[in-house]
Formats: C-alpha cells, sequence, structure tokens
C-alpha cells in the first residue's frame, strides 16, 4: 500500500505588537496526564512552537495533541498538505485533574545502547497488528544521556608491564611521558582475551589506531619531550585483559614474539592409554617453552576452554603437579621450527587440558591456545 503524500503540523505564533501570548502549562501536570493510556493510547505530543512532518496511509487516522490550560486564549493551528488533498478535524477533550501510576502489570523495559553522551534523543514507540498492518502509536518522550564521566589516565614507567582491564565496550586511557631524550619509543600490547582497538596520539596528533589480538609490537620515531597517549577501547563480545608495555629500549625489554600459528597440535594415531603427543611451532630466536596439564572431567566443553584462554596468564599461577617439562627451542627456518613432545603418567580414558608457555627474556610469558587431549580406554 502506497503511503499518501506528507502533511504538515505548523503551531503558528503570531508577532507584532497585537500578537497573542500562548497559554503557559504546568510541565509536571502535563506529563502526568499524558501518561494517561485511557485518553492518549494511540496519539503523539505536539512539541510547542513546533513543526512536524508526517506520513498517512490510506483509510488510516493519525491522532495528534496538545495540552493547554483553560485561559481562553485564541490558538492557531495550520495544516498543509504537500499534495494530495486530505480530511482534519480539530477537537477538544477534557483530561482528569488526576493520572494514576499504576498499570496492569504489564510493562516493556528496552535498553538503546550506543548513544551519545549528554546527548538529547526522542523516543516513539508503536503497536503494530501483525494481521491488519495497523500500527498505534504511544506517547513520546525526550530523554537526555549523562556527561561522560571523566576517564583517569593511568601513568606507564619506561621498561615496566603494566596490566589493564577494560569493560566490554568499555575504555580505558593511559598516559606516556618519557622523562630523557629518545629517538624510537615501542609500545608491546598484549590482548589477553577479545580483540581491543588501540590508538596512539603523540602530542594530540593521531599516530596509530589499529585492532590487536594476541601480543603486537608498535616502534614509532620519538621526539624531544613528547608525550603520548594511548586510548584502548574493549569489544563487543567481553571483557579484555591487557598487558601494555611502553619503553624507549625497544631491544632491552621486549615481548616474546609468536608465530603466526599458536595451536598446538595432536596426533590421534599416537594416542596411547597413558600418553598422548602433541606438537607446536617455536621461533626463530631461543625462547623457553614450558608444557603443563591439567585432568578435566569428561563434560568438559569448548566453550569452558574459551573463557579459560586467558593469555596473560603466567606459568607461575600452575601448580608444581601440572608442570610436564621446560626446555629451549628455537630454528632459523621457520619451515622447521616445530617441536613434538610426548606426555607420559596419564590415566586410560581420561580428558586432558595441555597448554604450552613461551617465556621471553624478560621474563613475560604467553601462553599457547589450550589442547584437550583424551587417552585410549584400552589398548
Amino acid at each position: 500500500m502506497a503511503p499518501l503524500p506528507l502533511w504538515l503540523l505548523w503551531l503558528l505564533l503570531p508577532l507584532g505588537p497585537r500578537a497573542q501570548k500562548l497559554p503557559t502549562r504546568d510541565e509536571e501536570l502535563f506529563q502526568m496526564q499524558v501518561r494517561d493510556k485511557a485518553f492518549f493510547h494511540d496519539s503523539s505530543v505536539l512539541p510547542d512552537g513546533a513543526e512536524i512532518s508526517s506520513y498517512l496511509f490510506r483509510d488510516t487516522p493519525k491522532r495528534y495533541f496538545f495540552v493547554v490550560e483553560e485561559d481562553n486564549t485564541p490558538l492557531s493551528v495550520t495544516v498543509t498538505p504537500c499534495d494530495t488533498p486530505l480530511e482534519w478535524r480539530l477537537s477538544l477533550q477534557e483530561l482528569p485533574e488526576e493520572a494514576s501510576g499504576q498499570g496492569s502489570g504489564n510493562k516493556n523495559i528496552f535498553t538503546v545502547s550506543d548513544l551519545k553522551p549528554d546527548t538529547q534523543y526522542y523516543f516513539d514507540v508503536f503497536v503494530a497488528n501483525s494481521r491488519s498492518n495497523l500500527s498505534t502509536a504511544y506517547v513520546g518522550t525526550f530523554a537526555r544521556t549523562r556527561e561522560e564521566a571523566a576517564q583517569k589516565t593511568l601513568e606507564l614507567k619506561d621498561g615496566k608491564v603494566t596490566e589493564v582491564f577494560v569493560r566490554r565496550k568499555g575504555v580505558k586511557l593511559l598516559r606516556f611521558a618519557p622523562v630523557s631524550s629518545h629517538q624510537k619509543v615501542a609500545f608491546f600490547i598484549h590482548s589477553c582475551l577479545d580483540a581491543v582497538r588501540v590508538q596512539v596520539r603523540r602530542d594530540g596528533k593521531l599516530v596509530l589506531s589499529q585492532s590487536v589480538e594476541g601480543v603486537r609490537q608498535f616502534l614509532l620515531r620519538g621526539r624531544p619531550k613528547a608525550k603520548y597517549l594511548l586510548r584502548l577501547k574493549g569489544s563487543r563480545k567481553g571483557a579484555s585483559v591487557l598487558k601494555v608495555l611502553a619503553s624507549t629500549r625497544p631491544g632491552k625489554h621486549a615481548f616474546p614474539s609468536l608465530p603466526e600459528d599458536t595451536r598446538i597440535k595432536a596426533f590421534d594415531r599416537l594416542r596411547t592409554c597413558s600418553s598422548a603427543t602433541v606438537a607446536w611451532l617455536g621461533t626463530q630466536e631461543r625462547s623457553k617453552f614450558c608444557l603443563y596439564k591439567r585432568e578435566v572431567g569428561d563434560a568438559y566443553s569448548e566453550d569452558q576452554r574459551k573463557r579459560e584462554q586467558n593469555q596473560c596468564l603466567g606459568p607461575d599461577t600452575r601448580a608444581r603437579s601440572e608442570k610436564v617439562l621446560c626446555k629451549y627451542f628455537h630454528s632459523r627456518n621457520p619451515q622447521r621450527a616445530v617441536t613434538t613432545e610426548t606426555v607420559r603418567g596419564l590415566q586410560p580414558g581420561k580428558a586432558y587440558l595441555l597448554d604450552v608457555y613461551l617465556v621471553g627474556h624478560g621474563g613475560h610469558s604467553v601462553k599457547y591456545q589450550s589442547k584437550v587431549v583424551k587417552t585410549r580406554r584400552v589398548c
């Protein structure tokens, strides 16, 4: 069904010495009155002195209303059809002096996200009949969002790791002001859970904006007395935990460099009742790798594994009984940078969670993606 032409409703305010004065109203009383659905369940409020536009469908009336006090002041209303002629009428209806705040008990609550702070919005609610395709409007309302709270800025120290927690879709600010002159500045960012959006400003100018997942290193040119502001934006999926390191001496305080693939591969054919064989990629630099195991129940799911996938938790958080081994490994040829290990002393028909930690020269560790393996019941 094609919409009929647009029509405009314009409330005229006469000017000049003889201009009539529009009636005033008690705003609190007005708000109470318009919430009375018994009178205005299918209406919309016409704001003071405002021009509004609306679409009309064939044989479907639409109502607007405006509440004034009884003081006999004349009121001028202009309706302008943009194309097709239309029929309209103005009626008068008395409102009750008091309105009840009680309802039937059926309430609908909806939260609108991603609004701008300290901004006024107008909300309309419509009820649509799926059979007749007709709709009825509730009384609209204005709402203003609160001002954005002043963000507390964390100070980064040269060469020191800072742990940061960012709420879901939240924002954290970090400031780095090197004391001495510097030629380069390196930012090492380790996103332990979900990806985060990172922006870096140098003396107010945006010099970097990227999404970070896992471990990333950003190298920037230094400037005398330059100050750096980092803005971390959390993802829509959930909260984020990060380790951030800023340094004017990048080679001395480096995070371990991870391979592109951090999965642990399990060899099904090499499984026994008491052992499991796994492999993972190493790096071109000589690094320390530590392998840990933990028995989990048969009901241990992939969702549980993802929830526990916090790459910032190092080997120091594990029990000694869970440690399998630690070893150094590297290969100049990335194609051959693969190492294998057999985990022994396991129980038949049991599931185990295996973790590999890569430990850098500065003691910073990064965990590979966890792997669940299950031994054979019968051998």
